[in-house]
């Protein structure tokens, strides 16, 4: 936007992107045959699936609140959408993910080139790309990719003063998570210290003001909906979470630090930021480092950052939430690396050494996290995979006693671990002849009172790298 494009340059760097995408694609390719996983199966996958079998809605009032928990409901209608158009799978559902998420990876792109230029693009895309957090999930029948470019798109467009598509996107947003909502205070913080800035009229600050809260009122007739049918704005598991404890906030915020500043290499690319941005202060006065429109940008990504952060640290919190900061981190990081002006074939190498550092750092991480933002949760999928074919099926005749997630697996076919025509005696431990442990669900009280009540004999086993599961066999 503030520079003469380069179309020869242009052409190079997109092309260099399209060269990361398929690089991607080959070693995503395994992934989208993966049974869902944790929130991704007992809550996404039953929610999109119930939807798809009853017909896609956005009206709150025709759905189970037990299964949606009260959250808004364009990602489901849009996936259940998808699913209608493809059939449900789960390599379908997860291949639907990733193409949204290279899409959004292309919109993410031409997003910094509007306002820095190609080279500082490709480098922001790198740094998203080379996120082990981005790798595994962007595949997965989670929200949270969607909800981190939304957030993208909507800042840009109410920077640009793109109005209409300012209010498209951050609607969508806003009716996808509540998370959206953090947008409003980032902006609202910009449009008075624009108005401050730019001395405009009261009138020209009232219009700009509505206009921002128009996505807002759009969640205001969502939460009147839930009102009038259920009796609460919010879902009333979501508000006991919260916690606005001071220790308990800002031990969370020293985490969100370290996740995006200093995990996964990022310490590095952080590092040199700052370098780079000494530099060229002390050529320049900082004022003069980027145009005003840049300094807007630049400016609303702090803000959002900051809002965003409190956000998450008072409610409940899971790590791939904070995927809606890696692409402002990496917009951030593009803005201070464009301002190194030449040579341009230095800011594409920059950027194929930050995937190459990405993927380096991927292959070498450790497989102990099995939460759903690392490679290790493929070992507890293919654990919970081979006992229920190794064992569980083959004893389909016995009552068991298993943790939450191997229940949900065995009850719900449409996750992808067993197939529609199985039924398993899913019982307490009292009736159990046997009893199904794992690393994620260790089952620990029912194993104790197996060890006290009678006879608990291990007859089963299997590991792979941090993640195992144990079958018992009981006899009271």
């Amino acid at each position: 936007m503030l520079e003469k494009p380069n179309t020869t340059r242009d052409i190079g760097t997109f092309g260099l992107l399209a060269f990361f995408l398929m690089v991607y694609t080959s070693l995503k390719w395994e992934y989208f045959d993966l049974p869902f996983y944790w929130d991704e199966a007992w809550s996404y996958s039953k929610a999109v699936f119930q939807m798809l079998e009853n017909g896609p809605t956005l009206n709150p009032t025709q759905v189970d609140q037990q299964v949606f928990r009260g959250h808004p409901l364009f990602f489901y209608f849009l996936t259940s959408c998808l699913a209608t158009i493809s059939s449900w799978s789960v390599w379908n559902m997860h291949l639907w993910m990733y193409s949204l998420s290279m899409i959004g990876v292309v919109g993410f792109y031409f997003v910094i080139k509007y306002w820095f230029d190609a080279s500082s693009a490709l480098i922001g895309s790198a740094i998203l790309l080379a996120s082990e957090m981005f790798f595994v999930q962007c595949s997965m029948l989670l929200p949270e990719v969607i909800i981190a470019f939304l957030f993208v798109f909507s800042i840009h467009f109410s920077v640009a003063k793109k109005y209409f598509w300012y209010c498209l996107f951050a609607s969508v947003l806003v009716l996808t998570k509540e998370s959206g909502l953090m947008l409003f205070p980032a902006l609202g913080i910009f449009v008075i210290w624009d108005a401050i800035a730019e001395e405009k009229k009261w009138k020209e600050f009232v219009k700009h003001s509505i206009i921002c809260l128009i996505p807002f009122f759009v969640f205001s007739l969502f939460m009147l909906a839930q009102k009038l049918k259920w009796g609460w704005y919010v879902f009333p598991d979501h508000v006991a979470f919260m916690n606005f404890d001071f220790k308990y906030t800002t031990d969370k915020l020293e985490l969100f630090f370290d996740k995006i500043f200093l995990n996964e290499g990022r310490v590095l690319i952080s590092l040199l930021g700052v370098l780079v941005l000494v530099m060229v202060s002390w050529v320049k006065k900082y004022y003069k480092i980027w145009e005003k429109g840049q300094r807007q940008l630049i400016a609303v990504c702090f803000m959002f950052t900051l809002c965003y952060a409190y956000f998450s640290a008072v409610n409940f919190f899971t790590e791939r939430y904070l995927l809606s900061l890696l692409p402002i981190y990496a917009i951030i990081m593009s803005a201070v690396f464009y301002r190194i002006k030449e040579p341009y074939l230095l800011k594409s190498a920059l950027s194929i050494l930050m995937v190459g550092l990405g993927l380096y750092l991927y292959s070498m991480s450790s497989k102990v996290r099995l939460g759903d933002t690392s490679q290790g949760y493929m070992s507890m999928i293919r654990v919970h995979k081979s006992v229920i074919d190794d064992f569980v099926i083959p004893n389909r005749q016995a009552s068991f006693n298993v943790g939450f997630l191997l229940s949900e697996y065995l009850m719900y076919p449409e996750m992808g671990y067993v197939d529609s025509q199985e039924h398993f005696d899913l019982v307490n431990i009292h009736e159990a002849d046997y009893l199904i442990t794992s690393s994620i669900n260790p089952m620990k009280g029912e194993l104790d009172f197996c060890k006290e009540k009678g006879d608990c004999r291990l007859v089963y086993t299997k590991e792979e790298s941090a993640a195992w599961v144990k079958v018992y066999e009981t006899n009271f």
